[in-house]
């Protein structure tokens, strides 16, 4: 669990930044919390997030006022951006796919950021696997500056 501080609150901008290796889930058909950040007060329902469904990674992101969630699925995913406008997910640093939203914006809370589980969940389940390197920027990083974490030191 990380805490909730103002920098996790972007309401327009955001990158997500994850180095991770999962094991086959026990079901594939269902969805796997690689990291969100939810709201105990409306069921679990998240503000942002990456979840592990089957072989392939959903990002989304929730729009103020907006109970919509704007999602993105991909073959797998490292990166996601989102510029307010167009949320990008990026695998080994090249661009994997995009999609123009609308609502635009990211709604805010005040509640903690999970990892590998839902906690407010009805019956909370745990992804198997590993997440390392776990970044939340509040802005969109541009192309290159995604490719740059793929580069070795």
């Amino acid at each position: 669990m990380i805490p909730d501080s103002e920098s996790l609150n972007s309401d327009t901008r955001a990158t997500f930044v994850l180095w991770w290796n999962h094991e086959p889930q026990a079901a594939q058909d269902e969805w796997y919390t690689l990291f969100e950040k939810s709201d105990p007060e409306r069921g679990g329902h998240s503000h942002y997030g990456i979840w592990l469904i089957g072989d392939h990674v959903e990002v989304c992101t929730e729009a103020p006022y907006n109970p919509a969630q704007n999602c993105l699925n991909s073959t797998r995913a490292l990166e996601a951006s989102y510029d307010g406008a167009v949320l990008r997910v990026y695998l080994d640093g090249e661009l994997n796919g995009e999609r123009a939203v609308e609502p635009s914006g990211i709604s805010q809370s005040n509640f903690e950021i999970f990892v590998v589980t839902d906690q407010y969940a009805p019956e909370p389940s745990y992804t198997h696997g590993m997440i390392d390197e776990l970044r939340i920027y509040d802005r969109a990083l541009c192309g290159a500056e995604i490719a740059a974490f793929n580069q070795a030191p």
